[in-house]
């Protein structure tokens, strides 16, 4: 199914931009350069003409408006997402251009990648105006070997072949997205001058042709470059400059810097109140800004990206990513594709409305259903492994019935579990609360679409009002593009790098304590 691609007009200016449909609102326009993040009220718009999507969270838009500017058609940009052609007009000014001394690196097209262990992210870039024509994403073709990236490690630790392949299947997404977003375009390899590449420092360590060693210097702390023909890439010009973004050491790789750079973390490090930047990926990042340190650390969080869970895919085409219970069961997936598994964000919906309905306790079992619609009491069985709740029924379009199963919902908590525990060290590590929290950026993987509010009512994050809470999409990527777009922002993130402090889980007491306390809800 080919992407349906829209121009979203901004005024004052009629700058015009185009995004992809299910693209988040404020996504689209920080990578644009029309939002600050900085400035809560630059991502208020009104739509002028066209159409949005609805509100995510109608509450978050209530507790900004009034009931007369809503009826005017005022929101905010992280509450929506791209449904068709726009024209919106921004509560502030707009950034036109970007400085002299934001540069970019180059001259034609560039392409920005976020080398995420579940999902690879990749962005065509004109870099004469810095506008996006084009995005796309696809699995890792890693899965191949294996789901965890610590598991294909070690299997490539011990048998050369499997870390060729390794290599290999990241290499050939790279040239394969790169091929895709040309095509699309109508251009050829020869228009890509530059590259900029973020990504964990496993996955920065296999693109160059090498295992990651927690001992090496390799990309710590500093830019790598290297070209197309140093790294094997096909559809890039072999003379096109690379650049990898700099990890802070062997666990906190470059995407991390990258989302940081996204965030503007390194100019929010010595403010009073707290900022948190959550990632939901197969690793779930979390960094703490303010008080003047950042502190980050990452824990193991498979299901949100729908690996481990019986349905699970990654949010692309047809992966089901929202769920409503009431009479019925509506469904919702990535681009309104025919429905074919559950990604991360599909998960947490699924389970929220079935607490929701009180369907599951407190201790996360699967309750008989009472009390209920016939249709959606019909939905619940017993099998041997447990109850299970069926999202859609097997037909002969599809082949399999796509399930919330009660092991799903265990793999759901203990990530839960390890994600919270992580962000309550974090702030126990800055002597500080909720409280202090000024605000929670939830980042995520390329067209999750998740919903603060659910994320919130499930216990993933700290207990904060929901206007605290805003989604900025795949924050690694837009911090790829940020770089490229930019020769000042680009030597910025070897500060963010320096400035950013690992923090150990291992043998921390609030971590342990805060685990076991968070798997329930």
């Amino acid at each position: 199914m080919k992407e349906q691609e829209f121009i979203i007009t901004i005024q004052p200016g009629n700058r015009q931009i185009h995004a992809v449909e299910g693209d988040n609102l404020y996504t689209v326009l920080l990578v644009a350069g029309v939002i600050d993040p900085q400035d809560a009220q630059s991502e208020q718009l009104c739509l002028e003409r066209g159409v949005v999507s609805p509100a995510m969270d109608a509450a978050a838009e209530e507790a900004v408006f009034s009931a007369a500017e809503l009826t005017e058609g005022w929101m905010l940009a992280s509450q929506r997402q791209v449904a068709g052609d726009a024209e919106i007009l921004l509560h502030g000014d707009v950034q036109e251009e970007l400085s002299e001394e934001q540069t970019a690196l180059g001259s034609g097209y560039g392409m920005a990648f976020d080398l995420g262990t579940g999902t690879i992210a990749a962005g065509l870039v004109n870099l004469d105006n810095r506008r996006i024509p084009l995005m796309s994403a696809c699995p890792s073709s890693q899965f191949a070997v294996a789901v965890n990236v610590r598991e294909r490690l070690r299997l490539a630790a011990q048998d050369a072949q499997v870390l060729e392949e390794l290599i290999r299947y990241l290499r050939n997404d790279i040239d394969e997205l790169t091929s895709k977003l040309l095509r699309r375009a109508g251009i050829t390899r020869a228009s890509i001058s530059t590259v900029m590449v973020a990504g964990s420092y496993s996955m920065i360590s296999l693109l160059c042709g090498r295992l990651p060693q927690p001992d090496s210097d390799f990309a710590i702390g500093r830019v790598e470059s290297c070209t197309a023909a140093d790294l094997q890439l096909t559809m890039i010009p072999g003379d096109a400059q690379i650049y990898l973004l700099p990890s802070v050491s062997a666990d906190i790789g470059g995407d991390m810097v990258a989302a940081g750079l996204a965030a503007d973390l390194l100019h929010r490090k010595d403010d009073a109140h707290l900022t948190m930047l959550v990632d939901l990926s197969m690793e779930g990042d979390i960094m703490l800004a303010g008080r003047g340190h950042i502190l980050a650390c990452s824990v193991p969080s498979l299901p949100f990206e729908g690996e481990g869970v019986s349905c699970g895919m990654p949010a692309v085409t047809g992966a089901i990513n929202a769920v409503q219970i009431d009479d019925l069961v509506t469904l919702k997936t990535v681009r309104d594709g025919r429905p074919k598994g559950v990604c991360g964000a599909g998960l947490i919906s699924a389970v929220q409305c079935l607490r929701a309905h009180g369907l599951i306790d407190e201790e996360g079992r699967l309750m008989e259903p009472e009390d209920l619609p016939p249709r959606v009491a019909a939905r619940f069985r017993a099998t041997a492994s447990g109850r299970e709740f069926v999202l859609l029924q097997k037909d002969e379009r599809f082949p399999r019935d796509i399930s919330i199963t009660q092991e799903d919902v265990l793999q759901m908590q203990l990530a839960k579990g390890t994600l919270y525990a992580a962000c309550c060290a974090l702030l126990s590590a800055m002597d500080a609360d909720e409280e202090d929290i000024g605000e929670i950026l939830l980042a995520e993987s390329y067209r999750a679409n998740l919903v603060p509010a659910a994320v919130l009512d499930l216990g993933l994050l700290p207990a904060v009002e929901a206007n605290q809470v805003l989604s900025i999409g795949n924050s690694a990527w837009q911090g790829a593009y940020l770089a490229l777009s930019s020769r000042r922002l680009l030597e910025e993130t070897e500060a963010l790098a320096a400035a950013i402090q690992p923090f150990d889980l291992s043998t921390d007491e609030t971590y342990a304590d805060e685990f076991i306390k968070a798997m329930n809800f």
